[in-house]
């Protein structure tokens, strides 16, 4: 894991200046809900449609059937298949770039993909979670269209009109990407700044979540 702790003496001791920032959609796909106990089976990185990595995961553990259910993905599905610790640096690799900040964002990322993001982050690597910004679109849906009758991701793609598929980390993330896009649009109106410029600058959205 030499690439890890050599990564991270590098970002963390570079100077501050003229940082760019970097905006990435992510997904995990879960053996439950509890980021102590249960295990990531599946997870989507993406910076744009054709831009993104994704990979099952062997979780080393049984989970419950009514994971499969939710998921499709059977234990027959991921025996062989590589541990989160062998692809911490293929994830590493993606959402670390030098000078710059990235934004995370996911769907119930404050209750849910963080905390999971943050225990493979203590567990395997010694980066800071603060490392990171994140981006919670549940909570932006919220402020954005507080009538909504639910802020579920099958919800606000049935309103946004967007295509949602199996329940899976690359097509949870896909139509997050979509579902972040249309959000912006009425932010932009709120702000009287174009959506393209908040999506090159994620910093104006989160200070307008979190700020």
């Amino acid at each position: 894991m030499d690439f890890l702790t050599n990564t991270l003496k590098y970002f963390m001791n570079s100077e501050p200046v003229n940082r760019k920032e970097q905006l990435i959609f992510y997904d995990f796909e879960t053996t439950g809900l509890n980021p102590f106990t249960s295990k990531i089976i599946e997870y989507a990185f993406m910076k744009s449609e054709d831009d993104f990595i994704s990979s099952l995961v062997d979780p080393e553990t049984k989970f419950e059937f009514k994971i499969t259910q939710i998921t499709g993905i059977y234990p027959d599905d991921i025996q062989d298949k590589p541990t989160i610790l062998e692809k911490m640096e293929e994830i590493l690799r993606y959402i670390l770039e030098d000078n710059t900040d990235t934004y995370l964002v996911a769907h119930n990322n404050d209750g849910f993909d963080k905390w999971f993001l943050k225990c493979i982050l203590n567990e395997y690597t010694d980066i800071e979670f603060s490392r990171f910004k994140y981006i919670d679109t549940l909570i932006l849906a919220k402020m954005l269209i507080p009538t909504l009758r639910s802020f579920s991701m099958k919800t606000l793609c049935q309103h946004f009109d967007i295509e949602l598929s199996a329940h899976r980390a690359y097509n949870d993330t896909d139509a997050l990407r979509q579902i972040y896009d249309r959000l912006l649009e009425l932010l932009s109106e709120r702000m009287f700044v174009s959506s393209e410029e908040l999506k090159k600058n994620p910093s104006i959205v989160y200070d307008y979540i979190y700020g």
